[in-house]
């Protein structure tokens, strides 16, 4: 249906059926739209524990959204889930579809503040009929950073002021949503490092590191890039080589440009499962892919050591990014900085481990 014979349908609704209150405590979570065979129980199921932990998550009224059919909530477009908002009464939104694909699926959703007019990117993730609750859990804890109230920013002696070209752009600190350029004052915050991403629609994402120092005000100007078509932003635990329709992108996490439809996306890392899948890219859109890498191995320890840097175990000189090690003590030695560090540090008798170059320790890999 053409977008503005949608528009005149929906406001026909919204004159007739909007509901009364502010909704500021609700969300709308209609059922989402499906493409090709979806088996109607893996929808009913994956739609019943969605809502549920977004309910528990986040504290909101979920709002099954009866007057919004599939077609409309499967649309991904943030102007049809501002209706959805709009119609029901409530100042958040969640639209999604269900996709078919060979013997599997996908899942994407996008959701709205229809209080503060902000969307989040799309969010696209795979699944199985055994992995819906898995995966049911993971989009709803998307949904619960979006509407969170800011917190783990705390004030300090230390200044950041923050734009952009174009203004009007979204800010997250920390991954906390502190507000918009071209309205953002000089923000107050406790010295140290900060990860800083700006999100608009139609631009790239871009993402930038700094520090901050008591006393000082820190000045950042940061440029945003149109999207030329669509693009993916990939992250994934642990970092991977990125490919897309079988050319390499770089590592994770990035963000890449790619013309609309579906696009291969496949993730390689040494010492783990290759992982495949169809994503749906889409015009002008930031689709966002999130995956975790299952190990090959049941004893390994992997470590992601950038820059011109070395790693020795025992004596032996690694270059792999990991290292299958017998159980017992071994000797890390980094040196990376003109610096060099030593650890020793034991091995146990099975399970993955991440070596933490900062802090010398293995940290159990919880990723799949």
């Amino acid at each position: 249906m053409p977008k503005l014979v949608l528009a005149l349908f929906l406001s026909f609704l919204l004159f007739g059926q909007a509901q009364e209150g502010d909704g500021s405590n609700a969300i709308i979570v209609p059922t989402f739209g499906v493409r090709g065979e979806v088996s109607e129980q893996v929808l009913q199921d994956f739609m019943r524990i969605f809502r549920d932990v977004v309910a528990q998550r986040t504290n909101l009224e979920v709002k099954p959204g009866e007057l919004i059919s599939q077609g409309l909530t499967g649309s991904l477009e943030p102007d049809f889930a501002f209706f959805a908002a709009q119609l029901e009464g409530t100042r958040f939104a969640v639209s999604g579809e269900v996709r078919a694909v060979a013997e599997t699926y996908a899942v994407s959703i996008l959701v709205v503040d229809a209080q503060n007019q902000r969307s989040s990117d799309v969010v696209d993730e795979a699944f199985s009929v055994s992995t819906v609750s898995q995966v049911a859990v993971a989009l709803a804890a998307e949904v619960e950073r979006f509407v969170a109230p800011a917190q783990g920013l705390q004030e300090g002696s230390a200044s950041l002021f923050i734009t952009s070209q174009p203004s009007e752009v979204q800010v997250f600190i920390n991954d906390t949503n502190v507000g918009a350029t071209g309205t953002l004052d000089v923000l107050s915050l406790q010295p140290g490092s900060y990860t800083l991403e700006l999100r608009k629609e139609g631009y790239l994402p871009e993402t930038r590191r700094v520090a901050l120092k008591d006393g000082v005000t820190e000045f950042v100007n940061i440029v945003l890039t149109p999207i030329a078509g669509g693009s993916l932003q990939i992250i994934s635990t642990p970092n991977t080589e990125i490919f897309v329709d079988d050319v390499s992108v770089g590592m994770s996490p990035t963000t890449v440009q790619a013309l609309p439809g579906e696009r291969e996306v496949r993730l390689q890392r040494p010492g783990f499962e290759t992982l495949s899948r169809e994503v749906q890219v889409r015009e002008s859109r930031v689709t966002r892919v999130e995956e975790k890498l299952e190990p090959s191995l049941g004893r390994m320890v992997f470590w992601e050591l950038t820059g011109a840097g070395l790693l020795t175990i025992d004596g032996v000189l690694q270059s792999g990014g990991y290292a299958e090690l017998s159980p017992g003590n071994h000797v890390f030695e980094v040196r990376q900085g003109g610096e060099q560090r030593s650890f020793t540090l034991t091995i146990p008798e099975t399970g993955v481990y991440r070596f933490n170059l900062e802090t010398g320790f293995l940290e159990p890999y919880l990723g799949f």
